[in-house]
């Protein structure tokens, strides 16, 4: 997050509220998720006030999720800052 513009930080707003991030193919939607998960999870300021224990992605189909969101070049696992997040393939969790 060290990149981030003033205004590309979360609006101070009651919790709850929903997000869309609409772009292009390439215009780093992945990497914001990722990076948004990682911060949710650490329980940085100003994304969270808590370190988030479980999540939930939500994709088109499960190698979706797993393919893009998880192992792809901007995903979780490959943006992931400190510990790589623990992924049970034959649980589907």
């Amino acid at each position: 997050m060290v990149f981030a513009r003033a205004r590309q930080y979360p609006l101070l707003w009651p919790p709850g509220r929903s997000w869309l991030v609409l772009g292009g193919r390439g215009a780093g939607k992945t990497r914001l998720g990722a990076e948004w998960v990682d911060a949710l999870v650490r329980g940085l300021p100003p994304f969270a006030h808590r370190k988030y224990g479980r999540l939930a992605l939500i994709g088109e189909t499960l190698a979706d999720v797993r393919e893009v969101m998880i192992d792809g070049l901007s995903g979780i696992a490959a943006r992931a800052r400190q510990a790589r997040p623990r992924y049970e393939p034959s649980r589907r969790r």
